[in-house]
């Protein structure tokens, strides 16, 4: 299947570690067996796990995906207020009072919850479909880098397979 991070034909891993050159470690949890490790186990390589390589892509954008994360949670927030703003309604009615205070409320929670949680989901939409035109720039860079050898060895649509496919995975994590 298709990883977040692809190995391109080369075996060469593309993500943060080609701009340094160096690929990370893996980890070793207490129990002593590597994690974290990608690519074919037959190659005998390994480097960093799909979520390190999905974060570091995000990375960049952190302050965005906070600020969209809070407005989603007030979006909710207010949405879980709605229904104790329609028992003061319904009170008011039973009580003979007037429900017009009430219902403004209700009608401005309604439409603010909305809005905000509108604008949080614009805010996370925006943000990953630049994280994914961002790692589609770089995968067709590196498709273009390879030598002729590399290319002759594959055909013209697994290429073009190979990024449509990984650069569609990425969109549906994000």
């Amino acid at each position: 299947g298709a990883a977040v991070g692809p190995e391109q034909p080369t075996g060469e891993a593309v993500g943060p570690e080609r701009a340094t050159g160096e690929a990370a470690a893996p980890e070793t949890p207490a129990g002593g067996a590597p994690t974290g490790t990608t690519g074919n186990p037959a190659q005998g390589k390994s480097g960093p796990s799909p979520l390190r390589l999905l974060l570091a892509r995000v990375r960049p954008h952190r302050g965005v995906l906070i600020r969209a994360g809070l407005l989603s949670l007030t979006g909710s927030a207010a949405g879980l207020a709605m229904p104790l703003m329609a028992k003061y309604a319904v009170d008011a009615f039973a009580a003979d009072r007037s429900p017009v205070a009430p219902l403004v409320a209700l009608t401005a929670l309604v439409l603010a919850g909305a809005c905000i949680s509108a604008y949080g989901r614009y805010l996370m939409a925006r943000t990953g479909e630049g994280v994914v035109l961002r790692a589609r720039d770089q995968l067709v860079g590196r498709i273009m880098r390879l030598k002729v050898p590399a290319v002759d060895r594959l055909t013209p649509g697994d290429l073009q397979s190979r990024v449509t496919s990984d650069t569609t995975l990425l969109r549906t994590v994000l």
